[in-house]
């Protein structure tokens, strides 16, 4: 007489053990998703909370920057998302490195200022724009063709195309209106403030002033 035996999978699990196995993988992934979705909520509302106790200010130009991409301060505050490395960014710096740090450098792209959380306004073919929280400060980044506009606690700075050192040195001083042309810039009266020849740029910076801001949720 033959007994004919069940075939035994080669791991030893048979096909209700398998089952089992991708029901509770299926389900652990899903939990795992919300947790992760949760955690994201949380953190997003901290630092939105962060912000209603710090950022007071925004560069003056920001609004006009982010107007390019028919956007606004508060629209782009709602998108901001935190950095990776936020909230270990707020640390202060240790007070000993105050030491190396000159008494006559002025407040802007100078010192360097933490950045919180960013978010892409625009990403076209032409035009390239990010707002920023920095330091305590709505900031922005704009690229176009042939130059990049950033800004930093009431200073914007300028990037170019390489100038010559004699051209590049005649602008200290002089009115950005009679070395730049661009809609953005015109009829301001800015005024470079210092200049800086970079590996394959020139750089101009001016001062922009400051605009009071307020965030557009409760803390």
């Amino acid at each position: 007489m033959t007994m004919v035996v069940p075939a035994i999978p080669v791991d030893g699990r048979d096909a209700d053990d398998l089952r089992r196995c991708e029901e509770a993988g299926r389900t652990a992934r899903s939990e795992k998703m919300m947790v992760d979705q949760l955690v994201a909520k949380m953190r997003l509302a901290s630092f939105r909370t962060y912000l209603c106790a710090t950022v007071r200010t925004m560069s003056a130009i920001v609004p006009d920057v982010l107007g390019l991409a028919g956007c606004d301060a508060p629209s782009a505050l709602q998108r901001i998302r935190p950095s990776h490395k936020w909230p270990e960014s707020t640390q202060p710096q240790p007070s000993g490195r105050a030491l190396f740090i000159r008494t006559n450098q002025k407040v802007g792209f100078s010192n360097a200022a933490p950045r919180h959380g960013d978010a892409v306004i625009a990403d076209g073919l032409k035009d390239w724009i990010e707002a920023a929280i920095v330091g305590c400060s709505l900031e922005v980044v704009f690229r176009s063709s042939g130059f990049e506009l950033s800004t930093r606690d009431g200073c914007a700075r300028l990037k170019l195309k390489s100038l010559p050192d004699t051209i590049l040195a005649a602008c200290l001083g002089r009115s950005l209106d009679e070395v730049v042309d661009h809609p953005l810039l015109r009829d301001r009266g800015y005024v470079i403030t210092r200049t800086d020849q970079l590996a394959s740029e020139s750089m101009l910076e001016f001062d922009v002033g400051r605009l009071r801001l307020e965030m557009p949720w409760r803390p």
